[in-house]
C-alpha cells in the first residue's frame, strides 16, 4: 500500500498562517521552495500593512520567528526544515544595504590599505557581507569579538 507523500509547502503554508494569525497579525503567506547549499530551503513571506512589528530592530524580532516557525514546521515534518521569513522583503532590502556598506568600505580599505570594522551584526547580517565580498580581489574579511558582540573586519589581502 502507497503512503500518501505530504507536500511541504502546504504544510509550511498553514503553520504559517495559523502562526502569524495568533500574533495577532494579518498578513498574505506565500511560501516557495528553494535550494541553499544543496539541500531543499523555504521561504515564507510576508505581505501585508504595518509588518514593522514583525521585522523589530534590524531584524531581531523577525529572526526569532524564524526560529520558532522553523522547529514549529520541523516537529510538523518531522525532519530539521531550513526555512527563511521574509516580511515586506525586508531582508531582500537589508541585504542590499549591507552590499553597498561592505563594497564601500571595501574600497576604503583597497585605497588606505587599513583594515576597518563594520558595526556591530548578527550572524545572518555577517554572512551577508562575507558573501558579499567574497569575490572581491584585493581584501579579506573576518568576523571578530564576543557573541553578541561580533563585527566584520575587512582587511587588505
Amino acid at each position: 500500500m502507497a503512503t500518501k507523500k505530504t507536500d511541504p509547502v502546504k504544510v509550511i503554508t498553514k503553520i504559517a498562517e495559523d502562526f502569524i494569525k495568533g500574533l495577532g497579525v494579518t498578513a498574505e503567506v506565500a511560501v516557495t521552495e528553494t535550494e541553499e547549499e544543496g539541500a531543499p530551503a523555504f521561504r515564507v513571506n510576508l505581505q501585508g500593512e504595518d509588518l514593522g512589528i514583525l521585522i523589530g530592530y534590524h531584524g531581531e524580532t523577525l529572526n526569532a520567528l524564524q526560529l520558532i516557525l522553523s522547529l514549529l514546521v520541523s516537529k510538523k515534518l518531522e525532519a530539521w526544515t531550513r526555512l527563511t521569513l521574509d516580511a515586506g522583503d525586508w531582508r531582500e532590502k537589508r541585504g542590499e544595504t549591507l552590499g553597498e556598506m561592505a563594497l564601500r568600505a571595501a574600497e576604503k580599505v583597497r585605497a588606505t590599505g587599513e583594515e576597518t570594522a563594520l558595526p556591530i551584526m548578527s550572524s545572518a547580517d555577517r554572512r551577508l557581507v562575507h558573501l558579499a565580498l567574497q569575490g572581491e580581489n584585493g581584501i579579506t574579511t573576518e568576523s571578530t569579538g564576543e557573541e553578541g558582540y561580533r563585527r566584520v573586519v575587512i582587511k587588505p589581502a
